[in-house]
């Protein structure tokens, strides 16, 4: 009988054993993950044998993805998330019935998108538009003093303006914006390029007065002012300056040198004629023409560089410019005029 009674008992306690279910002790229950990804180790217990999965399309895993009863460690993944949206997952470890489950999410791919990445601008200044796409807040950078931001519309696609002043030099230059996520994940670099100054005609004069144009028409845009300060003369348009036409100096007796802006296309006729004390002329490669008589009887000047976009120099254009050594003349010339260097011994 107490045989029976001992065998009961055993039989009483293995059934309780068979019927406790297995226990899985895990801590944290979510992962969050920066947009570039990573890796994070998780630890927990199990009492039993137990499978790890995921339910992530590829882009998260874990490992290992099984195991015996204990305490364990596992790592679980994420690849750098190239979508522009935010993204979750789910891993779930499971012993026996008894499920346990870890929340996944990772960051959207930081976007600041901009329509265009270099632009030019005229010397007399102006403003350019910038489209930017965008999924995250963003700061806005500049390296020079001259470019501004102006007035902006907010919103997820922006356009943004961008206000440049007037280059008061003779050289180009070019300046640069940053446009920054704020969390720091990318940045975008716009470059700004603007024109050298060609809505002033620079000059000196031996007797250093302002030399007067003797006409006022002739340059596409209309004279605003004239000094002469520094040891340099300063003429000052409304506009770009895009010709210097028929008879525009002449004659000038007083004029030693002239910077020609870069956005002059033809220089006509009669233009620098009688200039005596003239003494050397860069001519830019924006024009194309060299009129009839244009540098005519300039006795003082000894060198010319002609530009390369030149195909034509006119009849006599440097007749009688009897000091004159040194003339480039570029490929781009296809046509001299009767007499263009005559007299130039």
């Amino acid at each position: 009988m107490k045989k029976l009674a001992f065998y009961l008992l055993a039989l009483m306690v293995f059934v309780a054993c068979e019927d406790k279910a297995p226990e899985i002790n895990l801590e944290i229950s979510s992962i969050d993950f920066a947009e570039d990804g990573g890796s994070t180790t998780i630890n927990f217990t199990s009492t039993d044998a137990w499978t790890a999965s995921v339910d992530s399309d590829g882009w998260c895993s874990v490992n290992p993805e099984s195991g015996n009863a204990g305490s364990v460690n596992i790592i679980v993944s994420a690849d750098a998330n190239s979508e522009v949206d935010d993204r979750t997952a789910t891993v779930t470890l499971q012993s026996g019935p008894v499920k346990k489950t870890i929340s996944i999410s990772q960051s959207k791919k930081s976007v600041v998108a901009l329509d265009g990445e270099k632009y030019t601008v005229d010397g007399v200044g102006g403003s350019i538009k910038v489209e930017v796409n965008h999924n995250v807040d963003y700061d806005i950078t500049f390296d020079c003093d001259w470019i501004t931001l102006g007035e902006t519309r907010a919103l997820e696609t922006d356009n943004i303006a961008f206000v440049v002043a007037a280059n008061e030099s003779r050289e180009a230059r070019t300046g640069h914006i940053t446009i920054a996520a704020k969390n720091g994940t990318m940045s975008q670099q716009i470059i700004v390029d603007q024109n050298a100054c060609d809505f002033k005609i620079y000059y000196t004069s031996n007797d250093e007065h302002i030399v007067i144009p003797n006409r006022m028409d002739v340059f596409g845009a209309n004279i605003v002012s004239n000094t002469y300060e520094n040891g340099e003369g300063v003429i000052t348009f409304d506009g770009k300056v895009t010709s210097i036409g028929y008879g525009a100096f002449n004659p000038c007796w007083n004029l030693t040198s002239i910077t020609i802006p870069n956005s002059v296309t033809s220089i006509g006729s009669w233009a620098f004629r009688f200039y005596e004390s003239l003494t050397s002329v860069a001519i830019p490669d924006s024009v194309t023409s060299i009129g009839t008589l244009a540098f005519s009887e300039c006795e003082s000047l000894t060198s010319v560089t002609i530009g390369n976009s030149v195909t034509w120099i006119g009849r006599n254009a440097f007749k009688g410019c009897d000091g004159l050594t040194s003339v480039t003349i570029p490929d781009s010339v296809t046509a001299i005029g009767e007499g263009a260097f005559c007299d130039c011994i």
